[in-house]
């Protein structure tokens, strides 16, 4: 349903107007999704007056003004004309106004402050319209500063908005979130952070989001390991890109949205791993893989991962230099390959999409090698050799049967021997130990 028609919809409740982002995106003719309302009548009458028009209402922010009505199972939120007052960086208590315009003057930045009316009238006091379609940027409502101290998630809205629209951050809006970016870890939880990043990962310039938030130092609070990382160069024939700012923003924009916080955290054990080359030009990165798992796991404690999450970015970290060395080596062993495929696991379809974004030279490098690399281990299941293959063989239910298993399992690995009975002769006959 569109805008013209939720409203007409709405019509009868008083002053009703289509807000936010909804108006935001239909004015820049993209697609949008939710369609969220402000009308002058308190929670209550929208009840009442729902009610009688047959559409049903759930009470989801009655404190906060708000109610969601559902017509033919669509959800539209619903939200009388407020202000905010007594802010603290994370709440604010509301008071009802009169006025659109009141309303609008509560909101974050201009893009977002700009209402459509039934007679489809562009309600815009703060030159929103202009913002979108001449200026191109983004810019707080009023005070940027007062802004912000209302909520200090706003900074990093304001860093992902600019990098989905492709728009620049008005200087006076850039300077208060540089000004205020130390307040972050204070005022915002976890939770949310993480979740403007899960937001700013779904979108196409991931990259230019890093960007903002790096030189704005809001990422040096959320993320201090990577405070220089503007400064830790690379050897410049492997790593042309630069820097390891500029090779994390590579990889994520390269990497499909579900490998992202993989990509972000992929290299962080080289923030603290590096040490000078010969000539001086560059840092080399030992053992960075093995060092970042210790920090993607402090980060994911710090941002309340999931664990489906955490223990992902602990692979991608871990494992993702494995393929890159068996490519490099001066024989490509097959038993390197079986062993990375045993190792990577549930994770190897992960780490290939990491790896493949993790290329810098698309041109030359085996594709056919890389690919076979990332082929799942042969056969499927595992074990590869059964409990009853090996209780057929005359061996009693218990301990040692997991154990014929692994060692069975672990020289299929070593040689590529997948026939069970192969295995077990060898086993029986005390040839693997």
């Amino acid at each position: 349903m569109d805008i013209k028609e939720t409203l007409k919809i709405f019509s009868f409740l008083p002053a009703v107007h289509a807000v936010g982002g909804c108006v935001r995106d239909w004015l820049m003719d993209i697609p949008y999704h939710d369609i969220d309302l402000a009308t002058a009548a308190k929670p209550e009458e929208v009840i009442s007056l729902c009610t009688e028009h047959d559409i049903g209402t759930v009470n989801t922010g009655i404190k906060s003004g708000t109610i969601t009505a559902y017509v033919d199972g669509i959800g539209y939120e619903i939200t009388t004309f407020r202000s905010d007052h007594n802010q603290d960086g994370r709440h604010a208590d509301v008071n009802y106004v009169s006025t659109i315009e009141e309303d609008l003057a509560r909101r974050d930045f201009t893009i977002n402050a700009i209402a459509i009316d039934t007679d489809g009238n562009v309600i815009d006091p703060y030159g929103g319209v202009n913002d979108i379609a001449f200026f191109k940027r983004i810019r707080a409502v009023r005070d940027p500063i007062q802004r912000f101290r209302e909520d200090y998630l706003r900074t990093l809205r304001a860093a992902r908005f600019a990098a989905r629209f492709g728009f620049r951050i008005d200087p006076r809006t850039l300077n208060a979130m540089t000004c205020l970016s130390w307040r972050i870890q204070k005022f915002v939880s976890p939770e949310r952070v993480k979740m403007e990043f899960d937001k700013a990962f779904q979108d196409s310039h991931p990259d230019k989001f890093i960007d903002i938030l790096f030189k704005t130092r809001i990422l040096q609070q959320i993320f201090p390991e990577y405070s220089t990382a503007d400064r830790l160069t690379h050897n410049h024939e492997y790593h042309p890109e630069g820097p390891l700012l500029e090779h994390i923003k590579v990889v994520v924009c390269r990497a499909v949205p579900e490998c992202r916080w993989e990509a972000f955290l992929h290299d962080i054990g080289k923030t603290i791993t590096f040490n000078q080359s010969v000539n001086g030009e560059y840092y080399n990165y030992y053992d960075h893989a093995e060092i970042g798992e210790v920090l993607v796991n402090d980060i994911a404690d710090r941002l309340k991962f999931s664990n489906i999450l955490r223990a992902s970015c602990v692979a991608a970290t871990k494992y993702h230099m494995m393929p890159a060395m068996i490519m490099n080596a001066d024989c490509k062993h097959e038993r390197a390959i079986r062993r990375f495929q045993n190792i990577a696991g549930e994770y190897l379809d992960m780490l290939h999409r990491l790896c493949y974004a993790d290329l810098i030279d698309r041109k030359s490098y085996d594709k056919e090698l890389f690919d076979k690399i990332f082929t799942p281990l042969q056969p499927k299941p595992k074990p590869i050799v059964s409990g009853k293959q090996i209780l057929a063989r005359g061996y009693k239910p218990g301990p040692e049967i997991g154990k014929i298993q692994r060692i069975c399992q672990q020289y299929y690995i070593e040689t590529g021997i997948d026939d069970p009975g192969i295995l077990l002769d060898a086993v029986i006959s005390g040839n693997l130990n």
